[in-house]
């Protein structure tokens, strides 16, 4: 029954059926062609992305062993040294460390004892009585703690705290550090460049933006 319809069709209609044919089996391939390219170059954009991000947080990471151990020595330093040398090199100390800004001088308790450089306007340290701060304080070993409060966006990468031994080895409180990502003028943690369609943000453990490639 076909074939005497088709051997009834034009010549014309003929061979605009077949051109026909022949572009949908063309645009049909080149779509095929076009979706793989698309999700290969997809591919390798986010396992470049991916790369970035692993070194920016090793390097997080190397920021954060490397001032823990420096927060640490000061910390022995103070405690052999008595109440007297604290309050005369606390203001060598937080110049010596570099990467920290304030350094917070605490009690067993928490009680703020003294914070270099001094706040001006208000006194005080601004964490003491965080949540996430106070917890650590409890715990008596290094810590290494991302604040829970709102702090206006004004929010360090960390807050490191190292316990201080007194005499015969009884605790004597806390000495704390805050780290950001730059301190006088130096970047401290190198974040890829803002540029095309790449964006780098530090993001703390409450999944708040505490650093970021580009403001905006």
């Amino acid at each position: 029954m076909t074939v005497p319809r088709l051997r009834g069709l034009s010549l014309r209609v003929r061979i605009a059926s077949g051109v026909l044919a022949g572009l949908v089996v063309l645009f049909s391939l080149f779509g095929v062609l076009a979706i793989r390219t698309i999700e290969q170059s997809t591919n390798v954009a986010l396992e470049e992305r991916l790369r970035l991000a692993e070194l920016a947080a090793r390097s997080v990471d190397a920021l954060i062993e490397h001032t823990s151990g420096q927060l640490k020595k000061a910390a022995d330093l103070l405690a052999a040294g008595g109440d007297r040398d604290e309050v005369v090199h606390r203001a060598e100390i937080h110049e010596l460390l570099g990467e920290f800004h304030p350094i917070v001088r605490l009690s067993q308790d928490g009680e703020v004892l003294w914070i270099e450089p001094p706040v001006t306007g208000a006194p005080g340290w601004r964490l003491a009585d965080d949540a996430e701060i106070r917890a650590a304080l409890g715990r008596w070993e290094t810590s290494v703690v991302s604040p829970a409060g709102d702090l206006a966006g004004d929010r360090p990468v960390a807050v490191i705290l190292v316990p201080l031994d007194g005499e015969a080895g009884e605790p004597a409180g806390f000495l704390a550090g805050e780290i950001r990502t730059s301190h006088a003028g130096v970047a401290l943690i190198s974040l890829p460049r803002a540029e095309g369609s790449v964006r780098s943000e530090i993001v703390d453990a409450a999944g708040l933006i505490v650093a970021r490639s580009a403001p905006g």
